[in-house]
């Protein structure tokens, strides 16, 4: 069984991503909607939040565990693999890079959460990547909370074009450098309607997947567990029960 823990929605569509393409492996999600969005949040509280959720799956026996959060792996994913040695935390990010090596783009918005852009985790990497061409880092803090709460198509089509009108004509591509944003990728393309990249194309790319005899899948939250079922019924078309922790 493979974990997958985001601060919402963005983990699940990872992990439904992921399952399309491998239904012969079980999976468990937590969904930490409680303590969402994790982008505004300081670096130390962030490490707080993310240390509980590894030793939640450590405790449940689970080893292996994609971080589908741009935000953790950008700040303290490297402090958390030191504390958890026996378990593989797989790196959104650090799988990204490596296959962006394969792109040729020559602009780049990358559209993430504040705390993912403070870090430069993804701008500094990119520019090793493609020196001498454009990278432009961009942060719509009221995005995953749109995201979170249903927001209409024109609402989050809107912000976005606030936040992408001044790339118009500079990028060939922007990067979805948080997990929530490709379940907004159409909104995102009538904003600035150039190439995306996806991560979870990068990570499904990265882990090992299992062979399991009955595959499962497992979701939690800790927020509302009702609430987290409707949404992923409507995003996903699955009726999955969620439980709360």
């Amino acid at each position: 069984m493979i974990g997958i823990v985001d601060s919402g929605l963005g983990g699940l569509k990872t992990c439904f991503t992921l399952r399309e393409k491998h239904p012969e492996t079980s999976f468990i999600v937590l969904a930490d909607q409680k303590n969402a969005p994790y982008g505004d949040k300081t670096r130390d509280e962030i490490y707080e939040i993310a240390y509980r959720n590894i030793k939640w799956f450590k405790e449940r026996g689970i080893h292996e565990v994609i971080v589908a959060c741009n935000t953790v792996c950008s700040t303290v994913l490297d402090e958390l693999q030191k504390e958890f040695p026996d378990m593989k935390l797989y790196n959104i990010i650090s799988a990204t890079l490596e296959e962006l090596k394969k792109k040729r783009y020559k602009g780049i918005v990358v559209l993430a959460t504040a705390a993912t852009t403070r870090s430069m985790k993804y701008e500094n990497g990119l520019k090793g990547i493609f020196p001498g061409r454009k990278v432009y880092p961009v942060a719509p803090k009221e995005l995953v909370p749109l995201i979170e709460s249903g927001a209409s198509s024109k609402e989050i089509e809107d912000l976005l074009k606030g936040y992408l009108a001044d790339y118009q004509g500079k990028a060939d591509a922007v990067l979805l450098g948080c997990t929530h944003y490709p379940l907004v990728s159409k909104e995102i393309k009538k904003a600035l309607p150039v190439k995306q990249y996806d991560p979870n194309d990068a990570i499904e790319k990265t882990v090992s997947f299992h062979q399991d005899e009955n595959p499962s899948l497992e979701v939690y939250t800790t927020g509302n567990p009702r609430l987290t079922s409707w949404q992923i019924f409507k995003l996903f078309h699955e009726d999955v029960e969620v439980k709360g922790i």
